[in-house]
């Protein structure tokens, strides 16, 4: 497994991976016509735009496995007032077939990692209150809910719940 930046040519890769981390972790969380939605050519456009255009201390990372895209991690400053000087993951897909195979732990760590070293040690993420396997996931790596949830997901209605985790 190797972890590394990410390029606009990884643009298609993300985008297909989004999809189908969407389509498969979401089922029944999120309606149907949203999954449904969902559009590789119109996100790889998004992803080509974003990727040129990540500041720091945010970035974008791939796990690649045989050459080939299996993940990737989004993160940077916190996007809300308050956490001040506090930094956020803030989405990690890992391409179905490839669970539990450890690109989502290796992003995890090395998203943690660079958001350290720009001194965010103290880190949050936000999370489907009802995936159940991505919460256990999170807390499996250390991190911890805080006991805030909010509607804060890019779909109407959709409630999250805060994970937060200090980086030594």
């Amino acid at each position: 497994m190797r972890v590394r930046d990410a390029t606009p040519d990884d643009a298609p890769a993300i985008a297909a991976i989004k999809v189908a981390g969407w389509r498969a972790a979401y089922r029944g969380l999120l309606p149907d016509s949203a999954l449904a939605a969902l559009d590789v050519d119109r996100l790889t456009g998004e992803w080509c735009s974003a990727l040129t255009s990540l500041a720091s201390p945010g970035g974008c990372l791939v796990a690649e496995l045989d050459g080939a895209v299996v993940g990737y991690v989004v993160f940077g400053a916190y996007r809300w007032p308050e956490l001040p000087g506090a930094g956020e993951v803030y989405a990690l897909y890992v391409d179905p077939t490839h669970w539990g195979g450890g690109a989502g732990r290796a992003l995890m760590e090395a998203a943690a990692q660079r958001l350290a070293a720009a001194g965010l040690t103290e880190q949050a993420l936000w999370v489907l209150e009802t995936n159940q396997a991505g919460r256990r996931f999170y807390e499996a790596l250390g991190w911890s809910w805080d006991g805030v949830t909010d509607a804060r997901c890019e779909l109407e209605g959709a409630v999250e719940a805060r994970y937060r985790f200090t980086a030594p």
